[in-house]
């Protein structure tokens, strides 16, 4: 009989392997699933440190899932609008004041006054008027003047309904040249400031012209949740 066993599971074991492979191979995989869950299993009890590890990695597995349509949602409401332009201010007479102060060696002459700025796009519907506050200061001898401008605009950008909102107008004013005077500088929005049409608008630009002439501008302005991380909207 146990010659007979001996010489017969040879042949068992072929037969059984010619016909039926795939599933022999099913249950090898199976029998290996089971050895590495409990070998799985055995190093989380004997190793307390593999336990946090795979319990801090699947808290990592779910935070991101759940931040991922957060992330999405935030992209989608980042509207970014890139607009270019003309712009043509007419200063208010008389100015608010025209004075000078010395300091040291050095006499600065100093002026305030309002501006009415017409403000148009090209390729959109833009449009609109900025209302501000001009303080320049120029030390005598100097060719340049420096200002701080405080404006509220008011209308349109790109296709919005009317809005308004703040901004901070920051450039110099080049004498070097009389017959060439240059502007030039850059606007940032006071980020909060925006309403109706304009409401969450942040960012800003640049502009550049000559002095009693028409200037041009480029800015890029940002709707929506990415304007707390790039008030300039670069």
């Amino acid at each position: 009989m146990t010659d007979f066993l001996s010489g017969a599971l040879p042949n068992l074991k072929t037969s059984f392997g010619s016909q039926d492979g795939a599933s022999n191979k099913g249950v090898n995989k199976k029998m290996k699933t089971l050895e590495f869950a409990n070998r799985t299993s055995t190093l989380i009890q004997e190793r307390p440190y593999a336990r946090a590890a795979i319990v801090i990695g699947i808290g990592a597995i779910l935070l991101l899932t759940m931040l991922i349509p957060t992330l999405a949602s935030a992209k989608a409401d980042d509207n970014v609008v890139h607009v270019t332009g003309t712009y043509i201010s007419y200063a208010a007479i008389p100015d608010v004041s025209d004075s000078t102060v010395t300091h040291g060696s050095t006499t600065t002459a100093v002026r305030d006054f309002n501006l009415v700025s017409d403000i148009t796009e090209i390729g959109s519907n833009g449009h609109g008027e900025t209302i501000s506050f001009v303080t320049s200061a120029r030390d005598v001898g100097s060719n340049t003047r420096v200002a701080t401008t405080t404006s509220t605009y008011q209308g349109t950008i790109g296709n919005s309904q009317p809005g308004v909102f703040s901004e901070i107008l920051t450039y110099t004013v080049d004498y070097s040249n009389p017959s060439h005077i240059v502007v030039s500088g850059r606007a940032t929005v006071i980020q909060g400031s925006g309403q109706g049409g304009l409401a969450g608008i942040c960012g800003g630009g640049t502009f550049q012209g000559l002095l009693g002439s028409p200037g041009t501008f480029d800015d890029i302005y940002r709707f929506g949740a990415s304007c707390a991380s790039n008030s300039h909207g670069d």
